[in-house]
């Protein structure tokens, strides 16, 4: 396992980057493009976080008691960035969040082909 520092919504955080596979079985060519390809498009992650916002207030909103979030980092935590084993050259990275109101599940930042996909629980990748 690797740790990068990324700049998630205007904070550095020190993430685990994990790899999909079995012990004993490399790293696949569209992992490591899927990672590469991520890394260079920093503005994925900032216009994620509208969409994490509103994951959020859609599930939590009388906990957090507002219509809208100051400070998502209250409720939400970077934890590691998960690279997808796929069958084809689909590139697929989850950004795996710890979630205050469902420490269990957490939240996931799904992006396929650098492209926003999805914002859910981490069960939704892994």
């Amino acid at each position: 396992m690797s740790k990068l520092t990324l700049n998630v919504w205007g904070r550095e955080f020190t993430l685990d980057v994990v790899y999909d596979r079995y012990e004993g079985e490399e790293i696949l060519l569209s992992q490591q493009e899927a990672l590469e390809r991520f890394l260079a498009s920093p503005d994925l992650i900032a216009e994620a976080k509208g969409e994490v916002e509103r994951y959020c207030l859609s599930r939590n909103a009388d906990e957090i008691g507002a219509s809208v979030i100051e400070n998502i980092f209250k409720y939400v935590i970077p934890k590691l960035i998960y690279i997808q084993r796929t069958k084809d050259d689909t590139r697929v990275v989850g950004l795996l969040c710890a979630y205050k109101f469902d420490m269990s599940n957490g939240i996931a930042v799904v992006f396929k082909n650098e492209q926003l996909e999805k914002v859910g629980t981490q069960n939704i990748i892994l």
